[in-house]
């Protein structure tokens, strides 16, 4: 019982950096000579750093550039007035293809395709030309911040089950049920966090296209009778449909 109590209190402060490994810590509580002659290392090397002058740094060398390097989810959405929304949606689809990107949903009137950031551009004025635009909307997201919190969860994660697994070396039967029921639950963190980063690179790698349409209604024909009988022979509506 001792065993499995002394374990779970190593493991809780490996996961807050206390405690880096078991031969550490006893190393370090062994040998308070050793921690007295590190205390007097680290203040001669104060004393050492005082006396290096300091280097001006010029103006505009090393400074970072807040905007380099940003990942960004775009969302593009629109809404289109067609003749025929099949025709429409089947263009889309064909040059979203040939812009390199692929399709992820359609149906009768909607699809939804996924583009390389840099062929937007070349899609909306594909889309724009098909018809009458009706409502069009430009969503944005920084995740950059996102991907960066989540790729230090994961090196944390993945350092803690490092650390734990050591522990298997030399523990008895009830310390290892308790090491390998800790080193399970770091693993489903793990592939939840790898899953959530798969994600956002994702969404910062294309652009989401939402493209729908509406059906473009012609205007109905009112038949009447004409004095002029040859006028009511004609085909009026095969007219205005060549014509």
């Amino acid at each position: 019982m001792m065993d499995v109590l002394k374990l779970r209190l190593a493991v809780w402060l490996i996961s807050i950096g206390v405690a880096a490994s078991p031969a550490a810590s006893a190393s370090e509580a062994a040998s308070p000579a050793k921690a007295e002659a590190q205390k007097s290392t680290e203040s001669a090397a104060l004393k050492n750093d005082k006396k290096v002058e300091s280097v001006p740094v010029q103006a505009g060398t090393n400074t970072p550039n807040p905007g380099a390097d940003r990942l960004t989810a775009t969302v593009w959405r629109v809404l289109v007035k067609v003749v025929n929304p099949d025709e429409a949606r089947a263009a889309v689809d064909v040059a979203a293809r040939a812009l390199g990107g692929f399709p992820m949903f359609f149906n009768g009137r909607a699809i939804t395709v996924k583009i390389p950031p840099a062929a937007l551009t070349a899609l909306t004025e594909k889309v724009c030309s098909m018809g009458t635009v009706l409502e069009k909307t430009l969503d944005r997201e920084d995740v950059t911040l996102k991907i960066a919190e989540i790729e230090g969860k994961l090196k944390s994660k993945r350092e803690i089950l490092g650390r734990t697994r050591k522990f298997l070396d030399d523990s008895d039967v009830p310390a290892t049920l308790e090491i390998e029921r800790t080193m399970t639950g770091l693993v489903m963190e793990i592939e939840q966090l790898q899953g959530e980063l798969r994600v956002l690179r994702d969404r910062a790698a294309y652009v989401v296209a939402e493209i729908s349409f509406e059906f473009r209604d012609r205007d109905k024909i009112v038949y009447v009778q004409s004095p002029f009988e040859w006028l009511n022979t004609v085909d009026v509506a095969r007219f205005t449909e060549e014509f």
